[in-house]
């Protein structure tokens, strides 16, 4: 079994550092972002984002402004 390890890495949308379990219990498995929007976001960004930015771009949040 491979264990994926944490990583420190920093937000390309706010600046903001953050930790990146790169896991099934990362924030990005349990926000959810309409698929067109996380095809911008992938595109745009090319790197996670904080759990906060990405809240932004989810339907619970502002509805994603890129």
């Amino acid at each position: 079994m491979c264990k994926m390890q944490a990583q420190t890495k920093i937000c390309p949308h706010c600046g903001n550092e953050f930790i990146c379990s790169a896991s099934s219990k990362c924030w990005c498995y349990e926000i959810s972002v309409m698929p067109e929007i996380l095809d911008e976001i992938e595109n745009k960004y090319h790197f996670c984002l904080c759990r906060a930015c990405l809240l932004i771009y989810s339907t619970e949040g502002a509805g994603g402004m890129l």
